[in-house]
């Protein structure tokens, strides 16, 4: 898989503005996820769930018009499959290798055994 911060045209501002708006919109998302968390925890008063929807609302209002003023939706959603892909084939790729199991490029590795460490002196 090939990451790149250039668009199909080539052109890595738009590339660099689309990887920014991602990360962004993956931040807010934890955000939200932890909002969520906390209120079902009941670690959350119903002033601050108003107040942090309200700013977590303002913010992916803010980044829609953004990502609409540099023409980027489409780049923005591309990025994040990628990033999703990239991370899903990391992992994937880690549990394989803890497992003994084949790896995507066909290679059986145990990686370093939980003992490796210990000193034979």
């Amino acid at each position: 898989m090939e990451f790149t911060l250039a668009d199909s045209d080539g052109d890595v501002e738009t590339g660099l503005s689309a990887l920014v708006i991602t990360v962004v919109e993956l931040l807010i998302e934890a955000l939200e996820q932890e909002a969520v968390r906390r209120m079902n925890a009941d670690n959350l008063s119903e002033a601050e769930i108003e107040q942090l929807g309200r700013h977590l609302l303002t913010l992916e209002a803010e980044l829609d018009s953004l990502k609409t003023e540099l023409e980027i939706d489409e780049d923005v959603s591309n990025m994040k499959s990628d990033l999703d892909s990239l991370i899903r084939s990391a992992l994937v790729s880690s549990d394989s290798m803890r497992h003994g199991q084949e790896t995507p490029n066909g290679v059986i590795d145990f990686g370093k055994p939980e003992w490796w460490f210990i000193s034979a002196e």
